[in-house]
């Protein structure tokens, strides 16, 4: 995972797996929550592998302190296959 720091808030870019999707929001690996609104280019589907990057914020509630501020579809080159 690549890591940033801007003072108290770190940025981190990786991979993972879209496990939801519903309506305006989705999950990464079971875990990250995004809203939809932050998928840059083709909207992937459940199953589909994604690299993403997150903000953290010191000062938000700890069950939000990681922000996923962009999503990416993986094509099939990107990944290997």
């Amino acid at each position: 995972m690549d890591k940033s720091a801007t003072s108290d808030h770190r940025t981190q870019t990786a991979n993972g797996v879209i496990t939801k999707l519903e309506g305006n929001y989705g999950l990464i690996n079971n875990a990250l929550f995004f809203d939809t609104n932050v998928i840059s280019g083709v909207r992937p589907s459940i199953g589909d592998r994604v690299t993403y990057t997150t903000t953290f914020n010191p000062s938000a509630h700890p069950a939000l302190q990681w922000t996923v501020d962009r999503v990416v579809k993986l094509t099939s080159d990107a990944v290997g296959e």
